[in-house]
C-alpha cells in the first residue's frame, strides 16, 4: 500500500502475515518516501502499527516555528535533532519536532517535520553513530519536502484509513 505522493511525502506499508507469530502485533515493510528517496536504507522487519501510530501523532500536531520552517536545511535539521536530543543529557529535551518511528530510529533515520501555519516542512536523514562522543554525526545528506496543510491532511487521511484497517483484521483475527 503506499500512501500519499513518492515524489513528495509517502508511506510504503504491507503487512506480511508470515513475518508475524502473533496475532495481536502486526509486522511488515514500512519505508519512508520524501521527495523519491526510502529511508530506512535496507530492509528491516517493521511494526507497521506503531510506526503508523507514531506518524498519524506526529502529522495531526505540527509545531509552527517560522525560524526553523525558513533555516538553511543543514541549520534547521541540526537544531531540531539537537532539540530532540541535547548533548547535556541533564538538559530539557523535547520531541515537538521529531517523527518517533521505530523502524527509522532503528535504522539511524532521525526524522523531523516542523510548520509555518500554512505548509510543512519534513526532514530526514541517515545519519552515523559516533561511538566516543555518544552523538550521532552530522555528515549529513537530508532529505527534504514541503507540503501544503491541504496536502498533510489527504495523507493523514489516508495514513487513518490504512491504520484502522490493519487495526480491525488484527482485531478479527484475535475473536
Amino acid at each position: 500500500m503506499v500512501i500519499g505522493d513518492p515524489y513528495k511525502l509517502s508511506i510504503i506499508v504491507k503487512v506480511l502475515d508470515k513475518w508475524n507469530t502473533s496475532k495481536y502485533g502486526k509486522n511488515g515493510i514500512f519505508l519512508f518516501c520524501i521527495d523519491g528517496e526510502l529511508f530506512p536504507k535496507q530492509m528491516d522487519t517493521a511494526p507497521v502499527t506503531v510506526d503508523l501510530d507514531a506518524l498519524k501523532r506526529a502529522f495531526t500536531d505540527v509545531t509552527v516555528n517560522e525560524e526553523l520552517y525558513n533555516a538553511d536545511k543543514v541549520d534547521a535539521y541540526t537544531k531540531m535533532y539537537n532539540i530532540t536530543f541535547p548533548k547535556n543529557i541533564y538538559s530539557n529535551y523535547s520531541y515537538q519536532y521529531y517523527i518517533v518511528a521505530p523502524t527509522l530510529y532503528d535504522n539511524d533515520c532521525f526524522a523531523f517535520v516542523v510548520g509555518n501555519g500554512t505548509q510543512i516542512r519534513v526532514m530526514v536523514a541517515e545519519v552515523g553513530y559516533e561511538i566516543k562522543e555518544l552523538r550521532h554525526d552530522h555528515d549529513l545528506n537530508i532529505s527534504e519536502i514541503y507540503i501544503t496543510n491541504d496536502e498533510l491532511c489527504e495523507i493523514l487521511r489516508e495514513l487513518d484509513e490504512v491504520h484502522q484497517a490493519i487495526l480491525k483484521e488484527t482485531a478479527c483475527e484475535v475473536e
